[in-house]
């Protein structure tokens, strides 16, 4: 069990037995976590406007996407990328593709096996203040956004989405 604790700085494994637990300190507001089935995993951190990637049981940071503390809006290499307020993240079952949801920019990004950041591009669809997505099974995309209020769903992931339903009224 991973908790990400928002109030306390902390992604901790482990919380029921504190004698073999793992903290990763030193996070600004980590607010949501994915592991890909090979053990690595990402943490998002709102406030910071960043992700970082680790491979437990080590707590060092391996990888950081964005710059600690700068909100903006690129994609490309690990440090080249500003996000506003990165919010949840999904591996696909290929476990090789990360899909974050960078709420600010109301954009998909989609951090590849190299470490690349592009963003999704989603036709069919303009993004609010989209805050979740996640992956099913099969690698059907879903983007709940709060600003339209719709659910879209988009297939043929990760190279070529397509939108497939749009959940909602509007209402």
């Amino acid at each position: 069990l991973w908790v990400a604790g928002n109030s306390d700085n902390k992604v901790s494994s482990s919380p029921l037995a504190a004698a073999s637990a793992t903290q990763f300190v030193a996070l600004s507001a980590p607010l949501h976590i994915a592991f890909t089935t090979g053990g690595v995993l990402y943490v998002s951190q709102y406030v910071s406007h960043v992700v970082s990637k680790f491979i437990p049981p080590s707590t060092k940071v391996v990888t950081l996407f964005g710059v600690d503390g700068t909100s903006g809006d690129a994609t490309g290499a690990p440090a080249d990328c500003l996000f506003n307020s990165p919010r949840t993240l999904a591996v696909d079952d290929s476990n090789e593709y990360v899909y974050l949801m960078d709420s600010n920019n109301g954009a998909v990004r989609l951090i590849a096996p190299n470490d690349r950041v592009t963003t999704l591009a989603l036709p069919g669809t303009t993004l609010g203040l989209a805050k979740t997505v996640t992956v099913a099974p099969g690698g059907t995309l879903y983007v709940a956004d709060d600003g339209t209020p719709y659910i879209h769903v988009f297939g043929e992931l990760p190279r070529a989405p397509t939108l497939s339903i749009t959940i909602g009224n509007g209402n």
